[in-house]
């Protein structure tokens, strides 16, 4: 039994490394003027691989094993234009730091908002007051 183990222990160390045959992706989403965007969708797609993540609170996202050399990434956030960009590994690297990915700024105006109608119950201290005509009926209808 004791001549099992050596060559049990050897295999897993070997299988150990064939699976880490990817290479780490790191960078920092940031806006215009610098600020580090926590929280943006980093998305990552290739032949091989389709990797989605977070950036974190100080806006760095990592993937950690990238098995393809050329990939795309798609990063976007609340409050800012979307981003798609191509990347390619030289063949000999062993891990990619992308840098910091700027994102713009972008506002959606909201249409007027009109107020029609007005509050259909009015509480006072003992009493409450219901307004009939804030509640639509149909015609004919009973009283109950």
């Amino acid at each position: 039994m004791k001549k099992y183990i050596i060559p049990f222990i050897l295999l897993f160390i070997a299988l150990g490394g064939y699976a880490q045959t990817g290479r780490p992706v790191r960078g920092v989403v940031a806006d215009s003027t610098g600020v580090t965007i926590p929280g943006a969708v980093v998305r990552l797609t290739s032949p091989l691989d389709t990797l989605n993540g977070v950036t974190d609170i100080n806006g760095v996202f990592t993937f950690g094993s990238v098995k393809a050399q050329q990939f795309s990434l798609t990063i976007k956030s609340i409050g800012y234009q979307g981003l798609q960009r191509k990347y390619t590994f030289a063949p000999n690297t062993t891990s990619s730091n992308i840098g910091i990915v700027k994102l713009k700024g972008e506002s959606k105006m909201l249409g007027v908002v009109q107020i029609s109608d007005v509050n259909a119950i009015k509480v006072t201290v003992d009493t409450t007051e219901y307004k009939a005509s804030a509640y639509p009926v149909r015609a004919n209808a009973t009283a109950e």
